[in-house]
């Protein structure tokens, strides 16, 4: 069994050695659990296997459909951790794909080569979109096709390089307009009067146009602490969508490649990874806002199924504690129901509130606050 995995690691290589090597280690020291499919059929998996472990081991299409599991009856997410005796449901969706995040939730050899290699399927029929896309754009706008007008494109949009731009575009995370079409004009038109200017020497009547100084990036001191106020969230730093932090959480930064701070929660299994690969990137960060801003949080309820107990819920979050809700999905199955409230808080003083008022409801016996 060993052996085979090994041969479907080399059937599809990872790019870089050193994964290679962490993977083939994580399933030759690793010691067994035994999980129960819904049917009842035995599967066996190395230890510290996750829920999306399990969904690839079944089949590749059920793992790169999978939106969660339930683990003995109970939700959980793809990042959950299967014990021995556990029995595993795996839910799909036809509108789920692959998400790069699950490289770091899946731990055995297999699930991290298939989704390894969908992503770079993908990455690579975006590229080939992305191409077509970019094609068309500079044709219609009638701009030549060359080296330094994908250069500005790249600049401009902060990728590494053409791959990744190509990809982005294919992808419809870059939708190309205005912005790149004067960006690319105007540099042409600019040289074009400079030209003019130097040749004719019309100085007087008309000055070349001035290049708006690009703003200075700014200059981030490691060893300080990161003050996370309103408006630096609003303008420089991203919410990381892998764990979704709030103000009062207890947060990290990391400054990726494009020098653009991200803002993640330190328990979180890709700050994790990041902390061990790139600490030197790792900022110190404390929350210094001032409920202004609104956060998306995701809360999860449990309880006994009764007459009216969806009115109760929607009455203490709406009208009692007036926070907006963005989505509500509930089920219920042999007389208990389970579901997830996505709303609209300031930090994590009103997750405590909303949770301790839920939790007043009579037959409601679990509530608490998840990823996602």
């Amino acid at each position: 069994k060993w052996l085979k995995t090994i041969k479907e690691i080399l059937d599809d290589p990872q790019p870089d050695a050193i994964d290679f090597l962490d993977t083939i280690k994580l399933n030759l020291f690793a010691s067994e659990i035994f999980v129960f499919t819904p049917k009842g059929e035995l599967k066996t998996m190395p230890q510290n296997s996750t829920a999306l472990d399990f969904a690839f081991s079944l089949h590749t299409d059920i793992g790169s459909h999978c939106i969660g599991a339930k683990v003995n009856h109970k939700l959980v997410p793809l990042s959950h951790k299967l014990q021995s005796g556990d029995q595993v449901e795996i839910l799909t969706s036809k509108s789920q794909r692959v998400q790069p995040q699950w490289e770091v939730f899946a731990t055995t050899a297999r699930a991290r080569a298939k989704i390894a290699a969908i992503l770079r399927k993908e990455r690579k029929v975006n590229q080939k979109f992305g191409e077509e896309i970019l094609s068309e754009f500079l044709k219609k706008e009638e701009i030549r096709p060359e080296d330094s007008v994908i250069e500005k494109l790249r600049k401009l949009h902060n990728a590494k390089n053409e791959e990744e731009l190509l990809a982005a575009i294919g992808s419809k995370v870059i939708i190309l307009g205005e912005v790149d079409k004067n960006e690319l004009k105007e540099k042409q038109t600019s040289n074009w009067k400079k030209y003019l200017t130097f040749s004719f020497g019309n100085t007087n009547k008309e000055k070349p146009e001035e290049k708006e100084q690009p703003q200075e990036k700014e200059k981030i001191n490691p060893k300080q602490i990161l003050k996370l106020t309103e408006e630096s969230l609003q303008k420089k730093y991203i919410m990381a969508e892998c764990c979704h932090p709030i103000p009062g959480d207890d947060v990290l930064g990391y400054v990726d490649e494009n020098d653009r701070i991200i803002i993640h929660k330190r328990q979180c299994p890709v700050a994790a990874k990041l902390k061990s690969s790139y600490g030197n990137r790792i900022l110190a960060t404390e929350w210094d806002t001032h409920k202004e801003l609104s956060f998306l949080v995701y809360i999860y309820i449990k309880g006994i199924d009764s007459m009216g107990l969806l009115n109760e819920v929607t009455q203490v979050i709406s009208r009692q504690l007036n926070v907006n809700i963005r989505k509500l999905t509930i089920e219920t199955n042999d007389g208990i129901f389970e579901g997830k409230i996505q709303l609209w808080v300031h930090d994590v003083e009103d997750v405590k509130t909303i949770c301790n008022n839920l939790k007043k409801i009579q037959n409601i016996k679990q509530v608490n606050r998840v990823e996602e």
